[in-house]
């Protein structure tokens, strides 16, 4: 049996996920770290790393709630860490520390594996995975997703400058339909009875069972 992973989320786009069977990926430049790009010299690169954050930790944490879920009004989502369709889509553990890893100026590409699982130590109690994907240049106006490091690398290397008329929008990747019935959802310490019956028929149509729906044990006024 896979082990589990787990995001915090609100509840609106946790009935995009249910509708969509997708979930979104993000690039370096949209995530909570704003150091995280810079630290390691990637500000022009960073955009086209796109991840996905995720927890491998059950225990409840009281700033992820508040963070991520809504205020505390959100749910927590946990599924098993091999839920996308993509096989090489594959949970990386996120390293804290307070070095600076290679740097990708003047297209000296380094390490790419460096990119987007390194963050501070100030971090560290959000025990993060991540989903990771690179972007390349399909032709002259389009870009295309690949989740080789090296043909990332490689691509760059050659390549004399990034298109900045390219702006790196977010992507989506699908989740593999036996493993949406799989999904556990945990409602947020601040739910009401309402949040309740809106998880519970969003579950329901998606097929998720009742009994993978619980709330909070955490008491929080």
């Amino acid at each position: 049996m896979s082990n589990y992973i787990y995001h915090y989320t609100s509840i609106e786009n946790l009935a995009w996920i249910l509708l969509t069977r997708e979930i979104k990926f993000r690039s370096l430049t949209q995530v909570d770290d704003l150091d995280e790009q810079e630290r390691k010299g990637l500000s022009q690169y960073a955009k086209y790393c796109l991840v996905s954050c995720w927890t491998q930790s059950e225990v409840e944490s009281i700033s992820m709630w508040d963070m991520y879920a809504d205020r505390m009004k959100g749910v927590r989502i946990g599924l098993p860490e091999d839920f996308f369709v993509e096989n090489a889509l594959c949970p990386i553990d996120v390293k804290y520390d307070d070095k600076v890893y290679g740097n990708f100026r003047n297209h000296e590409i380094n390490d790419v594996n460096l990119l987007g699982i390194h963050k501070n130590k100030v971090w560290e109690f959000q025990k993060e995975v991540r989903f990771r994907m690179f972007l390349i240049m399909k032709n002259k106006t389009e870009l295309e997703i690949t989740f080789c490091e090296k043909e990332f690398q490689n691509y760059w290397m050659c390549t004399k400058e990034p298109p900045d008329k390219n702006r790196s929008v977010p992507r989506f990747s699908k989740i593999s339909a036996d493993k949406i019935s799989e999904m556990k959802i945990l409602l947020a310490p601040k739910t009401n009875n309402a949040h309740k019956h809106i998880v519970k028929s969003l579950a329901e149509k998606a097929g998720i069972p009742i009994e993978n729906i619980e709330k909070s044990k955490l008491r929080i006024q």
